[in-house]
């Protein structure tokens, strides 16, 4: 029997009954990007509480469920996904930069 409930999305990815999921379609969607500049947002989502390896999440944008599974986010021992963002955040500050030269 499915469950409905809310999440946060966050930079760190779905935030749901203390653990964190994610799905391709938010990763190519930029999802987790987007909650890092903006501090994040709530969706909904159902669940099985038997099964709590993977939830659905409702894609208001696109007016449909998406499959998420949990992320071991300990097993990033390299702190690839740190890296990552911390490169993201690089570039946002050179385009602001640039931006704020251009109209200078």
């Amino acid at each position: 029997m499915n469950i409905l409930g809310i999440a946060d999305v966050t930079a760190k990815g779905i935030d749901f009954n203390s653990q964190i999921y994610s799905c391709p379609e938010a990763v190519s969607e930029r999802w987790y990007e987007v909650a890092m500049m903006t501090g994040g947002w709530k969706v909904i989502v159902k669940y099985n509480k038997v099964n709590t390896s993977q939830i659905h999440c409702f894609d208001v944008t696109n007016k449909k469920w998406l499959l998420c599974t949990t992320v071991n986010l300990h097993a990033d021992v390299d702190g690839k996904i740190n890296n990552y963002f911390s490169a993201i955040q690089k570039l946002m500050e050179i385009r602001q930069q640039s931006k704020s030269r251009k109209t200078r």
